[in-house]
């Protein structure tokens, strides 16, 4: 895919009613059950272009994970953890 299409589809996200709205309700929900003071390691399984990572960064220490290279190359604000191309199926951590 080409450049133009990626930063095209991360605007898409940042502004668009689907993606904003399934952030406000995964945030409500995670606040209800999980206190933003403890930190903890979160792992964002398919995190695309990281849109999510900043609603998550509250909740703890976010490892943003892909099996596309190119959507984490696009990834501007790097999470705590970190980046890593793999498959939710075959993580390459515990």
């Amino acid at each position: 895919m080409q450049d133009s299409a990626y930063e095209a589809m991360q605007a898409l996200q940042a502004r668009h009613w689907w993606w904003r709205g399934m952030t406000y309700l995964y945030t409500a929900m995670l606040s209800r059950y999980l206190p933003s003071s403890k930190k903890r390691r979160i792992l964002d399984a398919g995190c695309g272009f990281g849109t999510n990572f900043p609603a998550l960064n509250k909740f703890g220490d976010v490892v943003g994970i892909d099996v596309s290279l190119e959507a984490l190359q696009a990834i501007k604000q790097r999470p705590a953890l970190g980046l890593v191309q793999a498959s939710a199926t075959a993580l390459p951590f515990r």
